[in-house]
């Protein structure tokens, strides 16, 4: 058993409550003070600083992985629409209407790439573009219920659209992108 078994076991209150004894500037070494029995080269957490930052970038790396196989299958699907409508010699307003849901999902990486956060916004426009389409596909099958329901939750999602635009201006904040531009927040 490691210097730090005891301390990891502490109840989750008491470890928040634990002073930063490595914080910068401390007396008692580039770390700081150290406690009984702890190493210096571990963090107030009691994880190393190394290990930290392996699983930072570990989880960077899916978080890239997995962003690509979005991207990829959205354009696989986007081509696949495509080749659809010209294999049936139309298009039609739910093909568009497909294709735009595919270009949001796009933006939306792409935002998230660039910002490191996932605007609000974007989810509520795919869902208000798929209800959309739910719509016209589905109008032949759909109860005067289920269209009167299906056109209330896009109103419901345009309206939280325009409450996180209002909130935006009225609350506006600066947000970093990751290439360290700062901009308006993207919510």
């Amino acid at each position: 058993m490691g210097p730090n078994t005891v301390e990891n076991a502490l109840p989750a209150d008491r470890a928040a409550r634990r002073p930063n004894l490595h914080a910068a500037g401390a007396s008692g070494g580039a770390l700081g003070p150290t406690a009984p029995g702890e190493s210096p080269s571990t963090t107030a957490t009691g994880y190393s600083p190394r290990i930290l930052d392996l699983g930072g970038r570990m989880l960077g790396h899916f978080e890239l992985v997995f962003l690509a196989v979005i991207s990829i299958a959205t354009v696989i699907a986007s081509a696949q629409e495509v080749v659809a409508m010209v294999g049936r010699g139309q298009v039609a307003l739910a093909d568009l209407l497909l294709l735009f849901i595919y270009l949001e999902v796009l933006s939306m990486v792409a935002v998230y790439l660039d910002s490191g956060a996932l605007p609000v916004r974007i989810p509520l426009y795919i869902a208000m573009v798929a209800l959309a389409r739910h719509i016209i596909l589905d109008m032949k099958e759909l109860t005067e219920l289920g269209i009167a329901a299906s056109a209330f939750a896009v109103l419901i999602l345009a309206g939280a659209v325009l409450m996180v635009r209002f909130g935006q201006v009225r609350f506006p904040y600066q947000s970093r992108t990751r290439s360290g531009r700062r901009e308006p927040g993207n919510d």
